[in-house]
């Protein structure tokens, strides 16, 4: 990488990503024709103005689906849980990161192990996916949103109720 001074701010530019090429899912910043500002403090979000809560790449939120489903454990008992197979050291290290640099991860020594915990619940997580894709990919067109999440569900009685009511709250709170 090269670094360069603009406007008073260092720079990277990368030599293995194409110019124009946007890689801000994860810790980096978005990148705009090839140039990275290095200094930028906090991690890139699913939306800076409301949460603060990193994008997570779909291994992590692997990761994460075990741990919120059993509540805490081991890299080990990460791995068993695991519908894919990973190497132990690729969810070591994403496990570490996750706790480190996306503080998403609460760590407790228990012997020689350590056992990860999560800090944000599935449900935090998943309102920022869905905000993140409402606001971005589908430029505030909520109708066009449901009905694309709608389109290729199948869905049980109760699932439908429950839409249903939903929609009723909704529609209840707009005529308050």
């Amino acid at each position: 990488m090269n670094r360069q001074v603009k406007n008073g701010q260092a720079l990277q530019l990368t030599n293995s990503r194409t110019e124009h090429e946007i890689i801000g899912i994860g810790h980096r910043p978005a990148l705009r024709a090839g140039v990275t500002n290095s200094s930028a403090p906090f991690p890139r979000t699913c939306f800076e103005n409301n949460m603060a809560f990193p994008r997570l790449t779909r291994c992590e939120l692997e990761l994460m689906d075990v741990l919120w489903q059993k509540g805490e454990a081991t890299v080990q008992e990460v791995c068993d849980e695991l519908t894919r197979p990973l190497a132990y050291t690729t969810v070591m290290t994403t496990l570490g990161l996750l706790h480190s640099k996306k503080k998403v991860l609460k760590r407790v020594k228990r012997g020689r192990a350590h056992v990860y915990q999560p800090i944000i619940s599935r449900d935090e997580v998943s309102r920022a996916v869905l905000t993140d894709l409402r606001d971005v990919l589908f430029a505030d067109q909520l109708p066009m949103l449901v009905l694309g999440l709608l389109e290729d569900g199948k869905f049980s009685q109760a699932d439908v109720q429950a839409l249903k009511a939903a929609i009723r709250k909704v529609e209840a709170e707009g005529e308050s």
